[in-house]
């Protein structure tokens, strides 16, 4: 049985206090900020007035004080700070507003004071200090800081009627053995000239600055400057003619807290949330039993005549969204009505823990945040853009503060993101966050690993831990099964039927859900790489995210009646828009069995496509002047077999030759002048036995009426022409002897190079 005293001081303190030492807690509320202090036992406390604000004093033994949670769950608008005096345990309550302080005993043993905006009740008992004197009130802007303490051996004074600290008393002391200029015994007073040194005339651009800066400040409220009142002592404010300044924020529209929000601004120039509001590792404890956590703070969300208790209502909620139970975190605040100032940010935390888009925009623009505010936006940004203001320390501070169960459960899909943005680093570090806890990290845990190597080309590792979680039947097998099929689709490797077919399975039991687009995506994939294209295909009609993938399987995986199936376009239909690397593939793939039409609209949708290759496909459409004009500037082997092939085809059998004597192929040369039927030019600079054939066919007799009349008449003439055709005959023999019989492969169309 729980006793109804526990459970009170269970829900006012927010636990236990520590043993042996008073714990102090705080909370904020509208109008006023509590501070609350168990000692655990009937005490005779009293507080009044201070020079910073209050104190607070026990009449019995000097406690130790426990203040490390004084600041968990408020910010700084009304109380500036909290400190104990180390002798006398004293206290002391610094300001930051023009607010008084209302003092109660909740019970025996508990102290509450309320630190209320406004003057206070006149008549107040707590408005004198503790020796009975007055104490002239704070009079400030709402949110001026305290004065600082001076200290005094090392030690911070306490004392009520230490005064205010002025830093030209400090400047003073500090300047009096190099201002006494008068005879020993005597004090003289410090003048500004003895005491200042001369103005340094390169600073004065850096004076003007500073007071034009201080003067637009003084204007908009957020600093404000007095002058140092008289001393009794004989110095005067003339001795030090600086101001004091004090700095603080404005009292304005512009810097009033709104939401608890800080006046830090994001990347688009919304207001970042405070981090107060954000602390989801304080709202549970780790080391208490969960139901019984749950019983103490279900058991007491309505109080008499079952209305309910906003403040018990808030701590339900944020224990749920605490464990990660954002739906049951909604459904409470929903069924008690609760209209909380931090209820906005706390029904969208719900949303991004249930792994659900943030649908008020709470935390849109916050991730260059430098709070925890940045990692929230990142959760709840479907996809972060590269480049993007994004603050990744803050990110990976406020992971690592989360506890360890909600790591887990939002570590995969941050990392995720971060990996398609190319932050290998941040992911990396996320995981790390999860891993290096205590416990097994499970599954989830090893497919961020799985993730992580995949990004970083390691995608047979990535393999390795996929099918490590898929044989061990569990929760994880979908993300298992999504992992298993991107590493083996990244070696360009099949995938087998079966995993096909899990994937169909698990995709109608997640409909709806966050994995049914994944799923799916994987499917096709799947469906592709197993050898399966008419149904990817067809999959892609409805879901067309991996069509570039797609066709990429279908160049490296599918078999030649596959391919030509799918690869050779219809005219009347537009060609899908992938990647140029893939449709480049496409068309080599074409051009190798010949195809020069379909392999040219292919390529026809290529930025900058390879030269070689529309050359090669402009020679199967048979066009050799397409086929030279990407040559123009290629070099290489294939580029000058190309340039060849071209000149040939379209009978430009001179250019031929000289390319080819450029290249020292006499041989060919030769060849290609006797296609062009310049003899001499042959028999000039041609290559045996060509040159002898070009000299015999270049020789032209004379003209008859010229020849010399020859002595032995027509059967001598007759001879000569029998001894030259024999010569002839005999050079063409030696020719056809020379040149080889040309082959199929001589005579086809060149071969696509890989």
């Amino acid at each position: 049985m729980i006793r109804p005293w526990l459970v009170i001081l269970f829900l006012v303190l927010g636990g236990p206090a520590l043993a042996g030492a008073v714990r102090v807690t705080s909370g904020e509320h509208d109008g006023f900020t509590r501070l609350v202090f168990e000692y655990g036992k009937p005490v005779d406390w009293s507080l009044g007035r201070n020079a910073d604000g209050y104190q607070l004093r026990l009449s019995s033994e000097v406690p130790s004080y426990d203040l490390t949670a004084a600041f968990k769950l408020i910010g700084k608008s009304r109380l500036a700070a909290i400190w104990a005096a180390p002798d006398t345990g004293d206290i002391s309550i610094g300001l930051a507003c023009a607010c008084h302080a209302i003092p109660f005993e909740f019970r025996p043993g508990i102290v509450v004071i309320d630190l209320k905006d406004g003057p206070p009740p006149a008549g107040s008992a707590f408005e004198t200090a503790l020796d009975g004197t007055l104490v002239a009130p704070i009079i400030q802007s709402p949110t001026a800081r305290p004065r600082a303490r001076p200290a005094v051996d090392g030690k911070i004074s306490t004392e009520s009627d230490a005064g205010a600290y002025d830093w030209t008393e400090a400047a003073y002391e500090t300047l009096r053995p190099t201002a006494m200029q008068d005879e020993p015994g005597t004090e003289a007073k410090p003048t500004a000239a003895s005491i200042l040194l001369p103005p340094d005339p390169g600073l004065q651009p850096l004076r003007d600055d500073i007071l034009q800066q201080m003067a637009r400040g003084a204007s908009q409220g957020v600093v404000e400057m007095t002058s140092p009142s008289p001393r009794g002592d004989g110095r005067t404010q003339d001795a030090f003619p600086s101001a004091q300044i004090r700095i603080g924020h404005a009292p304005t529209s512009v810097t009033r807290s709104v939401r608890s929000v800080n006046p830090e601004l994001g990347a688009d120039g919304t207001a970042c949330i405070a981090q107060t509001a954000l602390n989801i590792a304080e709202w549970g404890d780790d080391t208490l039993p969960v139901v019984d956590q749950m019983a103490i703070l279900r058991n007491n969300l309505s109080g008499e005549f079952d209305k309910p208790d906003p403040i018990a209502v808030q701590q339900a909620a944020k224990f749920h969204l605490f464990l990660g139970f954002g739906a049951e975190a909604r459904q409470l605040m929903s069924a008690f009505n609760l209209q909380d100032k931090e209820t906005e940010i706390w029904r969208a935390i719900s949303h991004i823990i249930d792994d659900q888009s943030d649908p008020e925009g709470i935390f849109r623009g916050q991730t260059a945040c430098g709070g925890p505010a940045a990692l929230w936006s990142a959760l709840a940004d479907d996809s972060l853009a590269e480049g993007k203001p994004i603050d990744t320390g803050a990110i990976r501070l406020a992971f690592s503060a989360l506890p360890v169960h909600l790591r887990r459960l939002l570590g995969p899909g941050l990392t995720e993101k971060f990996l398609a943005i190319g932050d290998e680093d941040t992911a990396r570090a996320l995981s790390a966050a999860i891993t290096r806890a205590p416990g097994d990290a499970g599954d989830k845990v090893s497919l961020i690993e799985a993730g992580i190597d995949l990004h970083a080309g390691n995608a047979e590792k990535s393999e390795r831990i996929a099918e490590k979680v898929l044989s061990d039947p569990g929760p994880d097998q979908p993300e298992a099964l999504i992992a298993l099929t991107k590493a083996r689709i990244a070696q360009k490797l099949p995938v087998t039927a079966e995993v096909a077919l899990a994937l169909q399975a698990h995709l109608s039991d997640h409909l709806g859900t966050s994995l049914e687009k994944p799923l799916n995506e994987a499917l096709i994939l799947a469906q592709a790489a197993s050898g399966n294209f008419e149904a990817a295909f067809s999959g892609l009609q409805s879901f067309s995210e991996p069509e570039p993938e797609v066709w990429s399987l279908l160049v490296h995986l599918a078999p030649d009646a596959a391919f030509l199936a799918l690869a050779v376009p219809d005219p009347a239909i537009a060609l899908p828009n992938i990647p140029d690397e893939t449709a480049t593939e496409i068309a080599r793939r074409l051009a190798g069995f010949g195809l020069g039409a379909p392999a040219s609209a292919w390529l026809a949708t290529v930025e900058s496509p390879d030269p070689l290759l529309l050359a090669q496909t402009a020679l199967k459409n048979g066009d050799g002047r397409a086929a030279l004009r990407p040559l123009a500037l290629s070099e290489g082997e294939l580029a000058q077999e190309l340039k060849l092939q071209a000149l040939a085809l379209i009978g430009e059998n001179v250019q031929q030759a000289e390319l080819l004597k450029e290249a020292g192929d006499l041989v060919a040369a030769s060849a290609a002048l006797a296609r062009a039927g310049e003899w001499a030019e042959l028999a000039e600079t041609g290559d045996e036995p060509w040159k002898s054939v070009a000299t015999r066919l270049s020789q032209t007799a004379p003209p008859a009426q010229e020849a010399p009349a020859s002595p032995y008449g027509p059967l001598a003439r007759g001879h000569d022409l029998a001894q030259a055709g024999e010569a002839t005959r005999t050079a063409i023999s030696l020719l056809l002897k020379a040149t080889p019989t040309p082959t199929a492969q001589a005579t086809s169309d060149i071969i696509t190079a890989p």
